[in-house]
């Protein structure tokens, strides 16, 4: 098997390097591969390891110096994953080195936060009691007491605040509202401890407090003591052994788990800093506006202060991470926390694609292995930012862990159905996997099958761009300005209930049109405000890169940079289309409204709504897709219940067609195929290739199978 070692930095794949042979045997970085936290002792049996997943086809691990024993602070443990690694990398393993004990990266096991406790993670916990008059009695959330403040329901012109007059008693604010009704806003700065995240125990995580990633200080001692330890032991050519780094869900931590009465917004000292220093105003100064006025003011507070969570989180924990992996000579990579949701975006991340845009390989978790639970979006998301950052490298952690602990499964679900799930991910755009499955539901042939499957297929999608002529934004901008303190709450295992209405609207939009786009097999990538800023209108499309798009849709998305609705217009002007469901262009990231924003808006879709460009306030999915999107080529095919799904690559000189049938039924279809010339069928499951006589063909699909389609031009 053909063994292809990925440098920093190397160019990706062409497609003269893909051939029949490298495509039945896919090299090792685009197999599974296995999760190992904690490697047998005994020698022969870490050979017995390596020796079955080798005929297993895996094509690597995803390893870590043992928990237990004391992890990085003993330097054999260290030496042990070095000696297996070695040994590994002779095999032809391709090798990730995860970056904590048990879960969010970040505590390095609690080594983070040993002696230095200032480097630990706080947030705004916010109450609003809206509709107060006269003597009150509030109850007072846990943490420091930060500010008491009342907004009267009635106020003419620029919205109001003031101090209010209080004492403290049995843990609740006594106090009187003289002129009410008005809102009373009790904020606190507190720990995150039960019902967020770090203090879940499962497995080898441990309970224990966060580090604030905002703070450079405290993300130089995590990268200190385990990176720099990795280093000092093994190698400072750290690429030697290893890939890229696998980092697991680090984030601001405050998203609550449970219900609470309360708001939890994000908070680190550094970022009430910036604040003042970038604005000249203090946070106390910014709270009224920030926690409850959905007016002028509040939004451009909550504007700058979510642009500054983004901005912290992105350069002061993944740059830095980034940077560290780069000296060592190693591709940063991992996955977030609640992918799935800006609803999660907001408060963990501030701006998930600025966090992503610091890694090499950007990933995504994935914890069913049932097809109809695959929050395909994320990957589409993740691979978006990747080829906007030209990385062709993305990564998934998929488990079947919903399924044993919610469903009281006994095994992994069977190799069809893992398939399913894999597909899914593969198509919006995965190609390297670190596994959390056991395969104790497949036989080893079906393992090997698995495994081959996946490889041949991730080694076709790697490389080139999407064929899209549709970008669909990202509107975390939107989401920003209309996020008043409300209590939110994870729900399940992927979702956020609670939050404001209006905040909801964005993501409930943004992901209904994905949706359609993706049942209808309209190609399309995924962009955010600074992709629109930083691509050049040419020949009626907005280009960045070899990516290049004629339509824009912004789904409830009222707010970007000037430097963004300037690209929009541009486009508009040179040809291109842009789509605006449900809310109208609005703000700016300073005017909140914009009289400028609302003259370009008025220039693409005038008064008729009848120019290539429209506004769609109550927009209707059948129009949106036939009427607007009709003309966009795409597989064609004479199924009854349209379950096919595609994805649709360029590179160099040809064309990538990946068709998965989404369903646990097999199917015989007549398929007319968006491509003419020399086309070759490729079998991910038996890794043959043919040689087709034109596009019309009658195909049959497995229960969640796959086909590849190549056409050289």
């Amino acid at each position: 098997m053909p063994i292809i070692i990925f440098l920093l930095h190397q160019c990706v794949m062409s497609a003269q390097d893909i051939e029949a042979g490298s495509f039945e045997s896919p090299p090792a970085l685009f197999r599974p591969h296995r999760i190992v936290h904690t490697l047998p002792r005994e020698l022969e049996k870490q050979q017995e390891l390596l020796e079955r997943d080798q005929s297993l086809h895996f094509g690597g691990f995803s390893l870590n110096a043992r928990w237990g024993d004391g992890y990085l602070q003993v330097d054999s443990n260290i030496d042990e994953l070095g000696t297996f690694s070695a040994t590994a990398r002779d095999m032809g393993f391709s090798l990730w080195l995860y970056d904590e004990l048990g879960y969010p990266s970040g505590t390095a096991g609690g080594m983070t936060l040993m002696d230095n406790p200032e480097y630990e993670a706080f947030a705004l916990f916010i109450r609003r009691e809206k509709h107060v008059e006269g003597e009150v009695s509030i109850p007072l959330q846990i943490g420091e007491l930060i500010a008491v403040y009342e907004i009267p329901h009635e106020h003419e012109g620029e919205f109001t605040s003031r101090p209010l007059a209080f004492h403290l008693a049995d843990q609740h604010i006594h106090t009187t509202v003289t002129d009410g009704p008005s809102e009373v806003v009790v904020v606190t700065r507190a720990r995150m401890l039960d019902g967020f995240q770090s203090v879940q125990q499962h497995g080898a995580k441990k309970a224990q407090p966060y580090v604030d990633l905002m703070n450079p200080a405290a993300v130089d001692k995590f990268l200190a003591v385990t990176h720099d330890r990795y280093a000092e032991v093994l190698s400072e050519d750290l690429g030697r052994y290893f890939f890229s780094t696998f980092t697991d869900e680090p984030s601001t931590m405050a998203q609550s788990f449970p219900m609470r009465d309360y708001a939890v917004f994000p908070w680190s000292p550094v970022l009430s800093s910036l604040l003042e220093e970038r604005y000249g105003t203090p946070l106390e100064a910014m709270l009224p506006a920030l926690t409850s006025d959905s007016g002028s003011v509040g939004q451009l507070a909550r504007y700058r202060y979510f642009d500054g969570v983004a901005e912290l989180m992105a350069e002061n924990f993944f740059g830095r991470m980034q940077e560290r992996c780069h000296e060592y000579n190693m591709l940063s990579g991992g996955h977030m926390l609640l992918e799935e949701t800006m609803l999660a975006h907001v408060p963990l991340y501030g701006d998930l694609f600025r966090s992503f845009r610091r890694m090499d390989a950007p990933g995504i978790d994935m914890l069913s292995s049932i097809p109809d639970n695959m929050f395909w979006h994320t990957a589409r998301m993740v691979s978006s930012v990747a080829a906007l950052i030209d990385t062709p490298y993305t990564f998934s952690e998929p488990s079947a862990h919903v399924e044993r602990v919610a469903h009281g499964y006994e095994t992994d679900p069977p190799m069809e159905i893992m398939r399913g799930a894999l597909n899914k991910q593969l198509l919006g755009g995965i190609n390297c996997f670190n596994v959390y499955y056991r395969y104790d539901g497949l036989s080893d042939d079906e393992a090997r099958i698995l495994n081959d499957y996946v490889g041949r297929v991730g080694y076709m999608l790697t490389g080139g761009v999407r064929k899209a002529r549709v970008a669909l934004v990202y509107p975390i901008q939107s989401v920003w300005t209309r996020w008043l303190a409300e209590p939110t709450a994870v729900e399940g295992w992927y979702g956020v209930r609670g939050g404001d209405p209006a905040a909801r609207k964005v993501e409930e939009t943004y992901r209904s049109v994905s949706e359609q786009l993706y049942e209808n097999r309209i190609e399309f990538d995924y962009v955010d405000a600074q992709a629109l800023i930083d691509s050049v209108v040419r020949n009626g499309k907005l280009q960045h890169g070899a990516m290049a798009w004629d339509i824009v849709i912004l789904p409830e998305c009222d707010t970007l940079p000037m430097a963004a609705w300037e690209q929009l217009a541009a486009l508009h002007e040179a040809g291109g289309s842009i789509l605006a469901l449900g809310a109208r262009p609005a703000n700016s990231d300073q005017e909140f409204p914009s009289d400028v924003v609302k003259s370009l808006a008025d220039k693409m879709f005038g008064e008729t709504g009848l120019s290539r460009s429209v506004h769609m306030p109550d927009w209707d999915a059948d129009v949106l897709i036939e009427r607007r999107l009709g003309d966009i080529e795409r597989l064609k095919s004479d199924e009854t219940d349209q379950v096919l799904r595609t994805t649709h690559r360029v590179r160099d000189n040809e064309e990538i067609l990946f068709v998965i049938n989404d369903s646990n039924q097999e199917l015989e279809v007549e398929l007319h195929l968006p491509f003419e010339g020399e086309i070759e069928r490729m079998d991910p499951l038996t890794g043959k290739i043919e040689t087709l006589n034109g596009p019309q063909v009658r195909e049959y699909f497995d229960a969640y199978g796959g086909l590849i389609y190549r056409k050289v031009n």
